[in-house]
């Protein structure tokens, strides 16, 4: 789905299927971005520094089939088995009578206590279950000059932490996103967000395709990129500069929101998960 909101062009896609469906638009056919990153000889040109893998080719077979490698790498350098998340507590029932329920008392049906006969457990009332929603939106743009392996730790983190909160007892949704301004200079509409959902709340967690969406810099500078020159507006041969913030299109107030953004390395990458349970406390808004 691509609208405009706020002078800004909006692609919010449910699946990669969605998003790779996307094509260049003629008006951005002759950009350099387009001339040159999808060309089978900018890929040679390029390789494991921009990509991750050496080809576009080797991106699209990553994200058809997921990246076991990837996950085995981020499994092997991050030590998550030491870390636990607290189990949600599991939310009172307290016992009440009626006409209906689950058991019956004889005592009271001899006794003409037929409104009271049934016996039958409700949720306290008052007691909502707080934080058992979880999103984690990771910001997976990135400007030029980041590598495919500084790239990497945020999609690693991003996969291991979902792992981790699931077992929790905590359902997680799986936001990718990247929001940059100037993409289109000279059109009333200068920025773009693309949105991607990775994993729903009640989807199964697959941990290799989680992290070659959120983890391999070629699907963003594929993926992404073709998304952003499918606009009909003219783009930048530099399509933009990053915005390193949650756009408000994925913040949920029932949700807590864990903003992935600033991991680039092993250190950061740990670092974040050791703090996995705090940011957990948040009960609004968007945990940094």
């Amino acid at each position: 789905m691509e609208y405009i909101n706020d002078n800004c062009y909006v692609i919010q896609a449910d699946s990669i299927a969605e998003l790779a469906a996307l094509e260049i638009s003629s008006i951005n056919q002759d950009r350099e971005m387009a001339r040159t990153n999808f060309h089978p000889q900018w890929a040679r040109r390029k390789g494991l520094k921009w990509l991750g893998v050496e080809t576009i080719d080797g991106v699209k077979k990553l994200t058809e089939r997921g990246w076991p490698e990837g996950l085995a790498k981020a499994e092997s350098i991050l030590d998550a088995n030491r870390l636990t998340v607290p189990k949600m507590k599991t939310v009172k029932r307290k016992r009440r009578r009626g006409a209906f329920g689950d058991s019956i008392d004889i005592h009271r049906v001899n006794n003409g206590d037929l409104n009271r006969a049934w016996e039958y457990r409700k949720r306290e009332a008052g007691m909502p279950r707080k934080g058992d929603h979880v999103i984690l939106a990771s910001n997976i743009g990135a400007t030029v000059n980041v590598t495919s392996e500084q790239m990497f730790w945020r999609g690693a983190v991003t996969t291991i932490a979902a792992d981790m909160i699931e077992r929790s007892g905590r359902s997680v949704k799986i936001i990718g996103y990247s929001w940059s301004e100037g993409v289109y200079p000279r059109s009333p509409v200068h920025s773009c967000k693309t949105i991607l959902k990775v994993k729903d709340y009640s989807d199964s967690l697959d941990m290799e395709s989680v992290i070659t969406m959120l983890g391999l810099a070629g699907f963003f500078r594929y993926y992404v990129f073709k998304s952003r020159l499918s606009a009909p507006f003219k783009a930048s041969n530099g399509l933009g500069t990053t915005v390193h913030r949650v756009p408000q299109e994925v913040v949920d107030k029932n949700a807590v929101v864990i903003d992935i953004t600033d991991v680039w390395n092993e250190n950061g990458a740990q670092q974040f998960l050791n703090s996995l349970e705090s940011r957990l406390v948040v009960k609004e808004g968007v945990a940094a």
